[in-house]
């Protein structure tokens, strides 16, 4: 073998070596792009999917929201010149016996299920301040397939200032409304504080009374009387 042959073997050689570190350079730059790229969809993606958690759970964990109205219908006071005379008293009859009170309202209370949420049964209670009692309790349903149940009993006799009630159903939508009769403390001539609350994990929401909706209606309201403009102010 001459010495040319065996120079060209051994630089033929050198060259493949070359060729094959650059082309191993080339695989590792493209593999660690690679890399890169699928490390970053796979964080983007779990970035998302802890969103979506979040958001379902937020959802998830949202408290269905009950619609409630207390009006006070109407109030049975005396007179101020009878109170002076202390000869007043307001006398309330069930066909047989006479009792006499001071003072007594009459409330309505309105529930309505706004939520997505369905309840085959709903107990709610009504809970009253200011030493007022609840003597007589009625409801108010839309049809003979839902009812509104009184769990504690009042009478004329056994008034009570905490009362609980049952709804069956309260589907998404319905409607309850019932009325309360209030013997009010001798020192209020309205009613105080009227709480609602349930072991149902929901949330009470207050709406305005309809006492409050013409007050608003009517401070809005103008009348025109020539050049002059009346209007009701606070």
């Amino acid at each position: 073998m001459d010495i040319q042959r065996v120079l060209k073997i051994m630089l033929g050689s050198a060259i493949d070596v070359v060729e094959n570190q650059s082309e191993l350079k080339a695989m590792f730059h493209v593999n660690w792009y690679a890399i890169m790229v699928i490390g970053i969809i796979l964080t983007i993606g779990a970035v998302i999917g802890a969103l979506v958690q979040a958001a379902v759970s937020v959802y998830r964990n949202k408290k269905p929201i009950i619609n409630t109205r207390i009006d006070i219908l109407s109030k049975f006071n005396p007179l101020f010149e009878a109170k002076l005379l202390d000869t007043y008293k307001i006398i309330v009859t069930d066909g047989k016996e006479e009792y006499e009170y001071n003072s007594l309202a009459q409330i309505e209370i309105l529930l309505t299920n706004r939520s997505k949420e369905d309840f085959p049964k709903f107990k709610f209670g009504v809970k009253l301040s200011n030493n007022d009692l609840a003597i007589y309790a009625e409801s108010k349903t839309s049809d003979r397939y839902h009812h509104l149940k009184l769990l504690t009993p009042i009478t004329l006799t056994e008034s009570k200032s905490e009362i609980d009630f049952l709804l069956e159903p309260f589907n998404r939508g319905d409607s309850y409304s019932l009325r309360l009769l209030i013997k009010l403390c001798e020192s209020h001539q309205v009613p105080g504080k009227i709480s609602i609350n349930s072991p149902e994990a929901v949330s009470f929401i207050n709406l305005p009374t309809i006492a409050e909706i013409v007050e608003q209606a009517a401070s809005r309201a103008s009348i025109g009387l020539g050049p002059f403009q009346i209007s009701l102010g606070q």
